[in-house]
């Protein structure tokens, strides 16, 4: 923050004493800023965060503001989103998306707020500018207040987001990318051109009262749709509930187009009234793929749009009996809350436990085609039990991120980082990966050695991958765990959220004049800098990435309101 003519740090602390050090600078009349990890809100695919700021009487400041993001890869694209919400008209806005893939970028494309056509190049020279070279590209957004004139509201400004998508040349070899710096490694596994397992999947339908109307319409298009991507060697079922519980048939049945066409129909009488025991309905989607084979996807598909209200309602029972039926493992949950008023958190904690993913389904307009999405990104499953190993005398073995998996999909993408040993010479004994997962036909064996980056761009973007990587497994443990592991967890999320400087439901960032001098009590704390930005921002040497935030399947997403915030002591 840009406080008159002085730079201050923020410094990220534990959320309580955050709160503390920026409650007494206002209370002084002194000018502070806090960041915090903020509550979710209707806003699709977003990591919220609030921004609080106090400006001392008769000054001005500018807030800057960067992150970095993990981005994913879903059906072979990286995308992010950038959403921008200002709620005014800016005097001074830029959006820079700066993307560093030392692999190749092959194809970059972007849309603006409030636009489905996407771009390569730059549109509009004063406004939009993309900076290309074969490993990095620069996306420059600056709207004129005129441009922010056209979007909604007058007077409201920008309102939406800026969508940026990119495909990466090709490895040479399926074993994936290892990259090694500043003492860590990340390894990014992607294989392409596998054969794809036979799955079977079983849909389990939340029918209730509360899904009545518009969401039940829409579930059966969406169901429609998904019917007739399932192929030929697929087995499937269909599960619905609401107080009570109803199978399709027995037990999922192989894929031919007459029981796609029954499965369709029974789709379409389906009527939402009633309670909701997810209980008993996620058992008996469990049980329903009995005797699972480890060369095939076994997935089920929980969609519900509410909380339990019938039969067993404890959540930490439901929570072992589902588990409990899945005592094999061998069977992934993926669940759907649809709607605000599910409980999130509860299908987090049932997909967590059982090897699956929970997706949040927005009631919208759009809500048939999120559902067509979700299930285009888990439709091929390549290779399951996939598990990587390196070489103990290299790495540290307890710092490894997760390194066992129970399925990959065809198009994503598995990061693992970890910790190399002290003194290790990797010129002479360099890091080697195998990865062992089960094929379509076979088990099979992929491996991968380590390049070395030396060229100083991703200076320390290795270890906060890792950082970064570690906190959220630890978070995610603490989400499922009894009490006493949970305050294990968090500590521990809460000890690298510190050293690392990452703002997390744990910490918050805090700029105050006390704290750049020392003199609140934290003790030695990370500060976290600003001089990337200036040098970037200074210069405007966008195409050499200079003084950017170069990453490797990250991007470095700046956005600057540069609002001079003004006070004026009234009398």
């Amino acid at each position: 923050m840009q406080n008159e003519d002085r730079i201050l740090h923020g410094v990220v602390t534990e959320k309580k004493k955050a709160d503390e050090a920026f409650n007494a600078a206002r209370k002084d009349g002194q000018t502070a800023g806090r960041v915090s990890e903020a509550a979710p809100t209707p806003g699709r695919a977003m990591k919220n965060f609030v921004v609080y700021m106090n400006v001392a009487a008769m000054s001005e400041a500018t807030f800057k503001l960067s992150y970095q993001e993990l981005v994913k890869k879903v059906l072979g694209k990286y995308t992010q989103k950038i959403h921008i919400e200002p709620n005014q008209i800016v005097d001074n806005i830029t959006v820079i998306a700066s993307y560093h893939e030392p692999q190749g970028i092959e194809m970059f494309s972007y849309a603006l707020p409030d636009s489905r056509v996407f771009s390569s190049s730059s549109i509009d020279s004063q406004s939009t500018v993309v900076h290309a070279s074969e490993s990095i590209r620069e996306l420059v957004y600056t709207p004129s207040t005129v441009t922010q004139q056209d979007f909604g509201d007058a007077g409201n400004g920008l309102k939406g987001d800026i969508t940026l998508r990119y495909t990466l040349t090709p490895p040479v070899t399926n074993g994936g990318t290892i990259i090694v710096n500043d003492g860590a490694f990340v390894h990014y596994f992607s294989p392409s051109g596998l054969s794809t397992l036979s799955k079977t999947i079983v849909f389990v339908i939340d029918v209730s009262g509360s899904m009545s109307g518009d969401k039940i319409k829409q579930v059966k298009v969406a169901m429609h749709s998904i019917l007739i991507r399932l192929r030929e060697n697929d087995s499937f079922n269909i599960i619905v509930f609401n107080a009570d519980v109803h199978r399709w048939q027995p037990g999922p049945v192989m894929v031919t187009s007459e029981r796609i066409s029954a499965a369709k129909s029974y789709v379409d009488r389906m009527k939402a009234e009633g309670g909701t025991n997810i209980n008993d309905a996620l058992i008996s989607g469990v049980y329903n793929i009995n005797n699972a084979l480890r060369n095939r996807g076994n997935l089920v598909v929980f969609l519900t749009d509410g909380v339990q209200t019938a039969g067993e309602q404890r959540p930490d029972v439901i929570l072992e009996n589902v588990q409990g039926a899945n005592h094999d493992g061998l069977v992934s949950i993926f669940s759907l809350g649809f709607g605000v008023g599910v409980n999130f958190e509860f299908l987090r904690k049932i997909s967590l436990r059982n090897y699956g993913t929970a997706y949040k389904i927005y009631e919208d307009k759009d809500a048939s085609k999120q559902l067509g999405d979700f299930f285009r990104e888990i439709e091929s499953v390549t290779l399951r039990d996939v598990k990587f190993q390196y070489p103990v005398e290299i790495v540290v073995k307890e710092d490894l991120t997760e390194t066992s998996f129970s399925n990959f999909f065809n198009g994503s993408e598995i990061v693992v980082a970890g910790n190399l040993q002290p003194e290790v010479d990797l010129l002479t004994n360099p890091l080697t990966a195998s990865i062992l997962a089960v094929g379509a036909n076979r088990d099979v064996i992929f491996s991968s050695t380590a390049e070395l980056e030396s060229t100083g761009e991703t200076q320390q973007f290795t270890q906060r991958l890792w950082a970064y990587k570690k906190i959220k497994e630890y978070l995610d443990r603490a989400l499922i765990s009894n009490e006493e592991d949970r305050e294990r967890y968090e500590q521990k999320a809460l000890t690298l959220s510190l050293r690392y400087s990452f703002v997390t439901r744990l910490t918050s960032m805090v700029v105050t004049e006390a704290v750049n001098a020392g003199n609140t009590g934290f003790g030695q704390l990370n500060r976290v800098g600003l001089s990337a930005m200036k040098a970037n921002y200074g210069s405007n040497n966008y195409g050499t990435n200079k003084g950017t935030c170069a990453s490797l399947t990250t991007t470095c997403a700046v956005v600057m309101f540069l609002v001079h915030f003004v006070r004026l002591h009234l009398c």
